[in-house]
């Protein structure tokens, strides 16, 4: 199922039979630096640094006061306006995702040496960069006015983001070193030489809302330039957290999606002809328990969220029925672990929430709890 955290993070969550426990299969921020622009423009997030947001070289916060009780949205504005072009020239910031594409330009036959040359001819320009770092790196990328969702990556992406700063900001230059000799000690070996090459890869990525409403992680290709969506939830209807409402099931290769479950109609037909799920089913007829009731069951069936209900690790599912039976509000059972052939016993009490139908492989049984009425009709 999907939830949001105390911390505002989406989460995929999946059942762990081993531990009874819900564990988080993906979340959305994965940290702090993944909410989109986190520190405004012109300033960098790190995620191992106390304070996470800090300003680009040549830049000081927008607002000291803002920044100071670690409010970063205001962003960095130039310590020094450019004196464009008297002198001026780049600072370099290793192992960094890219800003975002705003306002740029890309060439991909351009050199990095060129691609400086290109930035320094725009005053408008702010920052360049290979626009594709394999191979040694090729390509040009421009970036102009305000570099917004800056992050340092780990130790491993090998990314450069050069970024303009006016004369009085360049580090100064140092006397270059005297070259030491180096002697060169032959090894004896095989005559066949294995060469390993070790490709550090790394990738440039951004977290966005989609216009379905979708939390979307996506990834620059470079081959095609362009932003492709890596992981995006929920990925249809039915990861929509009780997209039908209590009593019912969500079927994403459905028409209508939403189906009540068995002995279950909808609560308003007039929402339901209109496609308005949210209201889900209630009974066609009220349970006279325990006068010949039992159970239908759905096959290859996400089980329904755990918000009233028992567990016991050791019965079979025979006695589970019988167990459900006893109890008046016990609307459905199941195997607690369906591997091996099945195990456990789980019960859930009054309105079934969240469940969907899931791919043919799937061996997963639900039995829904119906009057006796309805067991002539659906066996």
């Amino acid at each position: 199922m999907s939830a949001l955290s105390y911390s505002d993070a989406l989460q995929r969550l999946i059942w762990d039979n081993s531990t009874l426990q819900w564990l988080v299969q993906v979340a959305l921020p994965c940290d702090q630096c993944d909410n989109y622009g986190k520190c405004g423009s012109n300033a960098i997030c790190t995620i191992n640094d106390p304070r996470i947001c800090s300003c680009l070289a040549g830049y000081v916060p927008k607002s000291s006061q803002e920044w100071d009780v670690l409010i970063w949205s205001g962003g960095c504005v130039r310590k020094v306006p450019l004196g464009c072009p008297a002198g001026e020239g780049f600072f370099a910031l290793e192992r960094v995702k890219k800003p975002d594409l705003l306002q740029y330009r890309i060439n991909t036959s351009m050199t990095l040496q060129e691609c400086e040359v290109e930035c320094l001819k725009n005053c408008s320009c702010t920052a360049y960069a290979n626009s594709n770092v394999t191979g040694g790196g090729s390509g040009c990328l421009l970036w102009f006015e305000d570099l917004v969702d800056i992050r340092k990556l780990d130790e491993a992406a090998n990314n450069k983001l050069y970024i303009r700063v006016p004369a009085s900001d360049l580090p100064p230059i140092s006397e270059p070193k005297k070259k030491k000799n180096v002697v060169v000690v032959p090894v004896a070996g095989d005559a066949s030489i294995a060469v390993v090459l070790l490709i550090v890869s790394f990738s440039i990525w951004k977290c966005r809302l989609g216009k379905e409403g979708t939390v979307q992680r996506l990834i620059w290709d470079n081959s095609t330039l362009e932003w492709l969506v890596q992981v995006a939830l929920p990925r249809h209807q039915c990861d929509n957290y009780g997209n039908c409402g209590p009593n019912a099931i969500c079927t994403i290769n459905d028409p209508r999606i939403c189906s009540c479950l068995a002995g279950y109609v909808p609560k308003s037909l007039q929402d339901w002809d209109v496609l308005i799920w949210s209201g889900g089913c209630v009974r066609k007829i009220p349970l006279d328990c325990p006068v010949g009731e039992g159970f239908i069951a759905l096959e290859k069936v996400k089980k329904p969220d755990f918000l009233k209900f028992w567990i016991n690790t050791s019965m079979r599912l025979q006695e589970c029925e019988v167990e459900c039976l006893k109890n008046c509000s016990c609307t459905a059972y199941a195997d607690l672990n369906v591997t091996v052939g099945g195990s456990g016993c789980l019960l859930w009490f009054e309105d079934l929430v969240d469940i969907r139908k899931l791919e043919e492989a799937a061996n997963q049984k639900l039995y829904i709890r119906v009057p006796a009425s309805d067991l002539r009709i659906y066996l």
